[in-house]
């Protein structure tokens, strides 16, 4: 069995949590696609990355102050013959100011899910994001059970 010691553990934490709060300096890159014009935007996926690389752009480094994310907007249109699903990637400078990165609604209409990250490229249809705080908590206890 594979054992460290506690202070080489605690410095393997340390630098974990320091290398992934490290953020680059140039403005974030987002995927930006409307699946109503752009062939293959509906398709983009963090797999098959390099197949969609003409999508992937740098956004404005600020809009009246407010540094740009990545969002990512699905619809359907309800009220047709046949139903219609759009995909928008884009770069956003107005956060939401919601508790979840995501959200879904409906009207008559149409349905519409909204999702903001602020990594880049994470606006992708599957990205699996861990945050830095699950990151570190699961090291520690990790780390915390070896020891006993």
């Amino acid at each position: 069995m594979f054992v460290i010691s506690p202070s080489k553990s605690l410095l393997l934490i340390v630098v974990l949590i320091v290398t992934s709060s490290v953020k680059d300096t140039s403005a974030i890159k987002c995927y930006q696609c409307n699946s109503a014009v752009d062939v293959g935007c509906d398709l983009v996926d963090t797999l098959q990355a390099d197949r969609f690389t003409h999508f992937y752009k740098e956004c404005n480094q600020s809009y009246e102050g407010n540094e740009p994310f990545c969002r990512k907007i699905e619809f359907e249109l309800l009220d047709r013959e046949v139903e219609e699903r759009r995909i928008l990637r884009i770069c956003g400078w107005i956060p939401s100011n919601r508790r979840r990165s995501c959200v879904e609604f409906t009207t008559d209409n149409h349905y519409q899910m909204e999702c903001e990250c602020h990594d880049d490229g994470c606006n992708v249809s599957s990205q699996l994001s861990v945050s830095l705080f699950a990151l570190a908590s699961t090291v520690f206890v990790f780390f915390l059970r070896l020891r006993q």
